[in-house]
């Protein structure tokens, strides 16, 4: 092999290289959107446990009686981005569009309203 064989040889690999490595995260950032059930949401937030609920912007604000009652873990399992604690108020909110945060705060509201 001559210098020019090595030349292509080595361009060939680096090209193959960054052509699996694109795929890879492509196909990474083209995960299916999970989509929450209400029966998760009450798994998350005791309806009894809600002072308030609100919507801005894009996050859901639920403030608590009993913080400690909230699992912070859980709502990240189920999606939840963004979630901060603040006293006894979770704010956060969901990957996606604006509505798909505004309909999982209006489910939650419809539950906690009766």
């Amino acid at each position: 092999m001559d210098r020019q064989d090595i030349i292509i040889l080595l361009i060939i690999v680096a090209a193959g290289i960054v052509t699996v490595t694109s795929l890879v995260l492509f196909l990474k950032n083209c995960k299916k959107e999970k989509s929450i059930e209400l029966s998760q949401l009450l798994d998350i937030f005791d309806p009894k446990n809600i002072i308030k609920i609100e919507f801005r912007r894009n996050k859901i604000i639920i403030q608590l009686e009993d913080v400690n009652k909230f699992d912070a873990k859980k709502l990240y399992e189920y999606g939840a981005k963004g979630i901060n604690i603040i006293g006894n108020k979770v704010k956060f909110y969901f990957d996606g569009s604006n509505e798909k945060n505004e309909e999982i705060y209006k489910k939650i509201k419809k539950t906690i309203e009766g």
